[in-house]
């Protein structure tokens, strides 16, 4: 089995949801919002804190994999990376904004 994880292959641009993938992602997991701020942070139904997608959508909820893999066109540089199930992970910035997922404990990079 692998395990599916999302990274940001845009050398000048950091991570971020477009708004259509958030939106997608709000609709199938079933979680209501209020609205939306300025800095793109949605307020959730019955949450005291504001909700932001960029750090609040683990890089491998199925949903938002299903989401960069079926609509390419909006997602920019966000590209799903596949690996071993058993493979301890973590993404780290390798040039300017892009990632990598890197095993944590042999050498093993994915990208």
């Amino acid at each position: 089995m692998m395990q599916h994880i999302v990274i940001n292959t845009d050398h000048n641009n950091p991570y971020h949801l477009p708004k259509a993938i958030v939106e997608y992602w709000l609709k199938l997991s079933g979680i209501k919002h209020l609205g939306v701020d300025e800095n793109g942070n949605y307020y959730l139904v019955d949450e005291d804190k504001p909700f932001d997608p960029d750090v609040d959508i683990p890089r491998y909820d199925s949903i938002l994999v299903k989401a960069v893999q079926q609509y390419p066109e909006l997602v920019g540089g966000l590209k799903v990376i596949s690996i071993p199930d058993d493979v301890e992970w973590y993404i780290a910035s390798i040039y300017e904004g892009s990632e990598a997922i890197l095993e944590k404990y042999f050498y093993r990079v994915w990208y």
